[in-house]
């Protein structure tokens, strides 16, 4: 209320300035200025279209080509960066490998996250437990109780760890009604993707860099179609 209060008499004096002055001071123009910028910025995050979901990332840090860790974490970075134009959205995300690594807790700054997530390491690890991710993000989401949640798994379908990928994800979709949504580092004939998305091919997308700007599109739209 203060703070609305003050940008309404930051205006009221614009005006008299305006109004009654043809040559106002330097110190005025840069004071209404920065005025017109706070009420453009506040009207700008009104509008933002609102997506309430909390979603897990899953990272593949296993044995990737060099190829494939830079795509990957490109297009990680671009699809928080597309979240970040959107309300109420809050992020984790997970590496997997031969352990867990946690990339950054669940977030609703999407700055922070976007940081962390261009800078993301090669690693090649030999192992890679798709498993252990679905466990460890549904151990996060599980307090989200009043918000709708979302998986997204990053894999070359490679899952030498951890028991089967599929019977995890189950657990999960029973437990807290989420979705899992793949990110096939390779094709669509992904077997281990196939069994985390239940076979539901509205889930599995192929990065393709000839694809990209429509499927960072397609995924943003998919994780808020709540």
């Amino acid at each position: 209320m203060n703070s609305s209060r003050s940008t309404y008499l930051l205006m009221a004096i614009c005006a008299y300035y305006a109004f009654f002055l043809s040559d106002r001071s330097v110190a005025a123009d840069a004071l209404c200025s920065e005025t017109v910028n706070v009420r453009k910025s506040e009207k700008t995050k009104r509008r933002l279209p609102s997506c309430p979901v909390s979603v897990c990332f899953g990272i593949d840090g296993g044995r990737l080509t060099r190829t494939q860790v830079r795509l990957q974490r490109n297009f990680f970075r671009d699809l928080l960066k597309s979240l970040s134009r959107r309300k109420h959205v809050k992020v984790a995300a997970v590496e997997f490998g031969a352990a867990n690594r946690r990339l950054f807790k669940l977030t609703s700054d999407l700055a922070e996250a976007i940081e962390i997530a261009s800078n993301i390491p090669f690693r090649g690890d030999e192992l890679a437990s798709v498993s252990s991710s679905i466990v460890y993000c549904d151990s996060i989401l599980r307090h989200e109780e009043k918000r709708s949640v979302r998986m997204v798994l990053f894999s070359d379908g490679t899952n030498t760890l951890g028991g089967s990928p599929g019977r995890r994800a189950e657990v999960f979709r029973t437990r807290a009604e989420g979705d899992i949504i793949a990110i096939s580092l390779t094709d669509s004939d992904n077997k281990i993707l196939k069994e985390v998305t239940a076979k539901n091919t509205r889930n599995i997308f192929v990065l393709d860099s000839d694809e990209y700007d429509p499927l960072l599109r397609n995924v943003t739209d998919r994780l808020c179609d709540v």
